[in-house]
């Protein structure tokens, strides 16, 4: 039985081949696929590249979502904006406690989903928390 010729195969295929032979029954074969793996040492870098892309791909994603978040805590601001000045406009009994707790919600969903919207990494508690 001749050696194969690795030459063809996808760094993948090598890999995977590499996994499956066995040294001791195919050595000349194992050797040939050993030399091919270490003259594709660009493989190793290609490996790492397209492994760099995809790990960024996967933070573009978790950075879309927070800032979505982001503009749901604004919309949730100024709902609670809104629903303020309707009621205080209303009732005309509501009390100031009503009105200062109205305004931290509003205060507190704005600053979140600004700092959520800008990417200000070191405040996302303030969205976890919201």
């Amino acid at each position: 039985m001749g050696t194969i010729d690795y030459t063809n195969y996808s760094f993948q295929e090598l890999l995977e081949a590499k996994a499956g032979i066995d040294a001791e029954a195919y050595p000349d074969n194992y050797n040939a696929l050993v030399k091919e793996l270490e003259s594709r040492g660009a493989g190793d870098e290609e490996r790492k590249k397209r492994q760099k892309q995809s790990e960024e791909k996967e933070f573009s994603i978790a950075e879309k979502r927070v800032k979505i978040i982001g503009y749901f805590q604004i919309a949730a601001a100024i709902g609670i904006a809104v629903l303020l000045l309707m009621g205080s406009f209303s009732d005309e009994r509501q009390n100031s406690l009503g009105i200062m707790i109205g305004i931290s919600f509003v205060c507190f969903n704005f600053c979140a989903g600004y700092t959520a919207i800008k990417e200000q990494y070191k405040w996302y508690w303030l969205s976890i928390i919201n």
